[in-house]
């Protein structure tokens, strides 16, 4: 019933409002005689969707469809010595740990990072790497977490390549989610 409402919601307030914004967008800055974006849609001959249909949900789509997953995903290069001596420090292997750039740390809100690092703690045998916003905080939190290694910025696309990392955590934003799904790692979802 949610679903309904907001759909009706969607299409008969937000989608109207959007519209009209985005017209407005188009008549400033290529004139009074550029198309309606509402002709455009009617006349548009392909749609390409940065996604592999593979792992898209399945559904009813137009034949003017079509997938090109991994456009702009890059190849995993091997890690830095840093790095890789950190991913050989782990007996077991490395989990790797990021909410992306759009959700830092800091507004995690701190009894949620103090339930983390306790759930990381009890898995000693495997390196838990987490990018985190600003190490320099926080440090009481992680004192007695020597498995649980926080960095400002990771080589995301690189780590999901090698073999050490046996699983994700992630906010499941759409380039995190193509980039495990080509690597193959197991992830484990937090919707934010």
């Amino acid at each position: 019933m949610f679903d309904l409402l907001r759909h009706t919601y969607n299409i008969n307030f937000v989608v109207p409002s959007l519209m009209a914004r985005y017209n407005h967008l188009l008549e400033e800055t290529f004139g009074p005689t550029f198309p309606k974006v509402e002709e455009i849609e009617r006349n548009v001959d392909i749609v390409m969707v940065n996604s592999n249909e593979i792992i898209e949900k399945p559904r009813p789509i137009s034949h003017k469809i079509k997938y090109i997953g991994g456009m702009g995903r890059k190849t995993a290069k091997p890690l830095d010595k840093d790095f890789d001596k950190l991913l050989d420090s782990a007996r077991r292997g490395v989990v790797l740990f990021s909410f992306g750039t759009q959700v830092p740390s800091k507004k995690v809100p701190i009894e949620i990072r103090r339930n983390f690092v306790a759930a990381f703690k009890q898995f000693p045998d495997f390196l838990f790497l987490w990018k985190y916003d600003n190490v320099t905080t926080d440090s009481e939190l992680f004192a007695d977490a020597p498995n649980v290694h926080r960095v400002e910025w990771l080589p995301q696309t690189d780590l999901l390549g090698d073999h050490r990392v046996k699983a994700f955590i992630s906010h499941m934003g759409l380039n995190s989610f193509l980039e495990s799904s080509a690597a193959g790692v197991p992830v484990l979802s937090i919707p934010l």
